[in-house]
């Protein structure tokens, strides 16, 4: 957890440092739009995401199997109607599995650096403010936490919870894949991701449980 709130000080410490220029211009005779800006050819922005993680053939507990992170996002405009950009964000992931008997806690954490290529089309008018739009890309993640969870409780001779911890998981692929797809309207975007790539190493598959491929969930972009 350490680890994760340092990362995303250090995104919103960037993001911060990126966006100061925007506060200094010059008073020229002729009026010159600005290179930054919202719908300019650059802009820049924080977002923070959360998402539900779920699939059709592993069973977790859906919606207490969640992600969450925090990003920026720089875009670049090409025309009115179409731009390209790229995200980075630290992404951490409960995963929950069903419990049976004595087991009350069984769970996968993750944290993951994701990076993202994206398509934006651009529908209707904008103006000063982002406007409607659809993205279209892809992303990657290269993991650098990985744990699994379990508490259990029974009446065992000198105590009554046993909880414990498997960290950094070998047998986890540390880089995924796959294709995303986002609808947004200014701050509020919608998205869904699928992960193409498999998670476990192909040594261990059918030993150790997988974990879904679907994500789906909001974005609130921090701008206005």
């Amino acid at each position: 957890m350490k680890r994760y709130i340092i990362a995303s000080l250090l995104l919103i410490g960037i993001a911060v440092q990126a966006q100061t220029v925007l506060l200094e211009e010059k008073v020229d005779s002729v009026y010159k739009k600005s290179s930054y800006g919202i719908n300019s050819t650059h802009y820049v922005h924080m977002y923070i995401d959360f998402g539900f993680v779920f699939g059709a053939e592993e069973v977790t507990k859906f919606g207490n199997t969640n992600s969450f992170g925090l990003g920026m996002r720089y875009k670049l405009r090409i025309n009115n109607h179409l731009a390209t950009g790229i995200d980075l964000a630290s992404i951490y992931s409960n995963i929950n599995f069903p419990t049976h008997g004595n087991v009350k806690k069984d769970k996968y954490y993750f944290m993951d650096l994701e990076y993202n290529w994206f398509i934006r089309t651009n529908l209707g008018m904008r103006g000063s403010i982002m406007g409607k739009f659809i993205d279209i890309g892809v992303f990657g993640k290269s993991n650098y936490f990985s744990s699994i969870y379990t508490k259990i409780e029974d009446d065992f001779e000198d105590y009554s919870t046993l909880v414990y911890s498997k960290e950094d998981l070998k047998y986890i692929e540390t880089f995924n894949y796959g294709l995303l797809l986002r609808v947004g309207w200014n701050q509020i975007v919608f998205f869904s991701k699928y992960r193409l790539s498999n998670l476990l190493k192909p040594n261990v598959t059918g030993n150790y449980r997988d974990i879904p491929r679907w994500t789906i969930g909001i974005q609130i972009g921090l701008h206005r």
